[in-house]
């Protein structure tokens, strides 16, 4: 692939006083806004939060989506990170149990509100939790075809290290929007989990338009229109307002290579989470 161009330096192109006051907001430098992986202002964009994307929207006419294509692991036998975030959990499904932060155990039929019994013994899942300074937009982590959405849930903990640990089923207190993909290789569930200062989980389908909490919740409850529902590799899906956690489940993790999971691992968007057998 050829190197990514240098980006332009974020002063030059007058947006000045929209990142003065997203820098005083966060510890973000400027060198954290200028990723290898970009390759125009309007795609650097994309790492602030709390509003900036909004008003980046206005200013760039709309440009701010444009991500290099390299930055995708393009392999089929390949499933990448959804997120940029850290794994802070991951492991088989026990007794159709998930496990929070080492010390919580929690049901995957609450979690993503499944009405019937499903044999969950094959599963494996894998939580990434995002920092409020993390690129926050979810991406299809492997190719499929939107079998359902839903969102559930009404609290909005917190989802930091010290919640994890303090508030036992986090994640099924918090709000959430769950997405289930298929795919002939592979199945598997995205869940992300809203926080206190999240507010609105958006799905990639809405229009551009501002709207309501209780309008994003509708939207997860309706899901896409069928032509969106094929979705690929690196494609958005949703975004959090601010940081917060996804967590992955695989139907069946006898066609995956568990090898290379870690917990407490940086991962990026778009980069190998996990392969699949050969």
């Amino acid at each position: 692939h050829p190197e990514p161009a240098t980006p332009d330096p974020l002063w030059s192109r007058g947006l000045g006083d929209v990142y003065k006051r997203q820098l005083l907001q966060s510890s973000l430098k400027i060198d954290d806004l200028i990723d290898p992986r970009m390759s125009t202002v309007s795609s650097i964009l994309k790492h602030v939060h709390k509003g900036t994307i909004e008003n980046a929207y206005t200013i760039l006419n709309g440009e701010y989506e444009v991500i290099e294509a390299d930055i995708i692991e393009t392999s089929e036998l390949i499933v990448v990170s959804p997120v940029d975030g850290t794994i802070i959990d991951h492991g088989h499904l026990k007794n159709n149990m998930l496990l929070q932060a080492k010390k919580h155990s929690y049901s995957v039929k609450e979690l993503l509100g499944e009405e019937e019994k499903i044999d969950r013994s094959q599963s494996y899942f894998i939580t990434i939790y995002l920092a409020p300074t993390d690129y926050h937009r979810i991406h299809c982590p492997f190719d499929g075809y939107i079998e359902s959405t839903m969102h559930l849930g009404k609290s909005l903990f917190s989802v930091n290290k010290k919640a994890q640990h303090n508030i036992p089923l986090l994640y099924i207190k918090n709000e959430r929007a769950l997405m289930k993909v298929n795919h002939e290789l592979l199945s598997y569930s995205l869940v992300s989990i809203g926080a206190s200062i999240v507010g609105s989980i958006v799905p990639f389908w809405t229009n551009g338009k501002t709207k309501s909490r209780k309008d994003y919740i509708r939207e997860w409850e309706v899901g896409p229109e069928e032509s969106k529902k094929n979705v690929i590799k690196g494609q958005e899906l949703a975004h959090f307002k601010m940081g917060s956690t996804v967590i992955l489940i695989f139907d069946d993790s006898t066609k995956l290579d568990l090898n290379s999971l870690t917990t407490n691992k940086a991962v990026k968007f778009g980069s190998r989470l996990i392969n699949l057998k050969n």
